[in-house]
């Protein structure tokens, strides 16, 4: 029985995301990609975590060392940071209080940022639509699977489909996001989940439904699945970089 379980257990994983992205398109009537490459302005973009290294690079971006790149900034980020954004990638909370003060901060933020909501459900898509957030977009989406190495790079081949693939977490997401878009260098700014006062790794301040990147899914925790994006034949031209205070995930070996 163990066999047959293993043997069926892929296909079925298969199965169910096609479902799950039939459900999203049905649900949400997401937009093609295409609709926000107007939003790029730079070759370059810096992806910014919300560890506590993302104060350097702030303070070294307002002194005008990162005029080159573009920014994109994760989930409640974008109501913290003092710069001018480029793409913000959010999701809601589980708190409908939490969700209303989140918005309301959203709302009033600077009207040229592209917004990329991902709703759970329909709920989430009607409460944004309630506060009236400038150009906010749900995109064409499909998760891929990362049960080891061959069936990830399998799946990733997809790459130039109109959807935007993904697995994990969101700065997962915002990579495989950033390379649609064709940025030639990507940096990763605020990565630190060995440190107390991580966003991602402090269970005092983050939210339950925050996916810990660090911790693994199987074989693979989310900056392993990075450095195998780093590492895969399409991107081999992409230059993938950390900033000096960040969690340097790039020099790591994964198995």
């Amino acid at each position: 029985m163990n066999k047959f379980l293993k043997k069926i257990k892929i296909p079925l994983i298969r199965v169910k995301y096609n479902f799950l992205y039939l459900k999203r398109n049905f649900l949400f009537k997401p937009k093609s990609f295409i609709i926000i490459n107007k939003f790029k302005k730079k070759r370059k973009i810096v992806i910014c975590g919300n560890g506590p290294s993302y104060n350097d690079f702030e303070s070294e971006y307002l002194q005008e060392k990162y005029e080159d790149y573009d920014i994109l900034m994760l989930n409640s980020g974008a109501i913290h940071t003092n710069l001018s954004i480029n793409f913000h990638i959010f999701e809601l909370f589980n708190s409908d209080e939490e969700n209303a003060d989140y918005l309301k901060k959203i709302s009033q933020l600077d009207t040229k940022t592209c917004r990329i909501f991902r709703p759970r459900n329909v709920y989430n898509l009607r409460l944004v639509e309630d506060f009236n957030v400038k150009n906010i977009f749900i995109i064409k989406e499909k998760r891929i699977r990362q049960n080891n190495i061959s069936i990830f790079y399998k799946d990733l081949d997809q790459f130039y489909s109109d959807n935007i693939l993904f697995c994990r977490s969101s700065i997962v997401y915002a990579t495989l996001f950033a390379l649609r878009l064709e940025y030639e260098e990507i940096l990763y700014v605020g990565v630190n989940p060995d440190t107390i006062s991580s966003f991602y790794s402090n269970p005092d301040i983050i939210h339950n439904e925050v996916h810990p990147t660090f911790n693994k899914v199987g074989e693979f925790n989310s900056y392993d699945i990075i450095r195998m994006i780093a590492n895969f034949k399409l991107f081999q031209n992409t230059i993938f970089k950390v900033h000096q205070k960040s969690y340097n995930f790039l020099n790591k070996k994964y198995s």
